[in-house]
């Protein structure tokens, strides 16, 4: 299965992203920066020819309502998802050898992402939820890059003696 199938996100014209695009005309009158976009049918073929800025600022009011201390609405987890599916399917091909089920992983993380996004400080949606997907992903998946750099006692230069003999 896919990353898309995962989450359930196949099809722009059912379920969470159907209701999206519903709702996406009130979203609009909250967040403006979603009337550059006529709705989830058309974001991802928007986002790519878009000016930079107008994409992040309809992508970050995704995530600002998608976001569990946002408008914590799962639509919007599903839209934003979406959007950023063509770089989470991109990231699951790239590790698709640590694990024969990246999708799964790949998909779950994401997902946590977008749920978590801090919107009230960080910009730039894309870039911080794909990175973020692929540091989660490397440390679910045990990859030694990952656990060197957020566990210290996994470094060769940590100061840190596993076994407690210093």
């Amino acid at each position: 299965m896919s990353v898309a199938d995962q989450l359930g996100l196949w099809d722009e014209t059912s379920g969470l992203l159907a209701m999206a695009d519903q709702r996406w005309g009130h979203w609009a009158t909250i967040h403006p920066a979603l009337t550059h976009c006529c709705g989830v049918r058309e974001l991802r073929s928007w986002l790519p020819g878009a000016d930079k800025t107008d994409a992040d600022e309809a992508l970050h009011a995704l995530a600002t309502l998608a976001a569990v201390d946002g408008g914590d609405d799962i639509a919007a987890a599903a839209a934003l998802a979406w959007a950023l599916m063509p770089g989470a399917c991109a990231l699951a091909n790239r590790l698709r050898t640590l694990v024969w089920h990246i999708d799964e992983i790949v998909a779950a993380q994401l997902w946590v992402e977008v749920r978590t996004f801090p919107w009230r400080r960080l910009r730039k949606v894309a870039a911080n939820v794909l990175m973020n997907t692929r540091a989660g992903v490397l440390r679910d998946c045990d990859a030694k890059s990952q656990l060197e750099r957020t566990d210290p006692t996994w470094s060769r230069t940590s100061p840190v003696d596993p076994c407690g003999t210093f």
